[in-house]
C-alpha cells in the first residue's frame, strides 16, 4: 500500500514555488489560508487539503504528481 512521505512532498512543494517565483505570503493570500501554512507545508509537518493541493499545483503549474510523493508503506 501506498502512502504520502510527507518530508519529501513538503520538499516537492517548496521547491515548485521557488521554481514559479511563489512566495509563502502568495499563496495565503491566494489559497486564502494561514501564512503560518505554506511553512508547514514546506517542512512536511502538514499537507494541504485535496481541493487546496490541486489549486496550489495550478499555481505553480504542475500536476499534483509533481507536488506529491508516494512511497510503500513499510510492514
Amino acid at each position: 500500500m501506498k502512502i504520502f512521505d510527507a518530508k519529501a512532498t513538503g520538499e516537492n512543494i517548496k521547491t515548485k514555488c521557488e521554481q514559479a517565483n511563489i512566495t509563502p505570503k502568495d499563496i495565503s493570500r491566494v489559497l486564502n489560508v494561514d501564512l503560518s501554512t505554506p511553512y508547514y507545508w514546506f517542512q512536511g509537518k502538514s499537507l494541504p487539503r485535496m481541493d487546496v493541493a490541486c489549486r496550489l499545483a495550478d499555481m505553480c503549474k504542475c500536476s499534483l504528481d509533481d507536488l506529491f510523493v508516494l512511497v510503500e508503506e513499510e510492514d
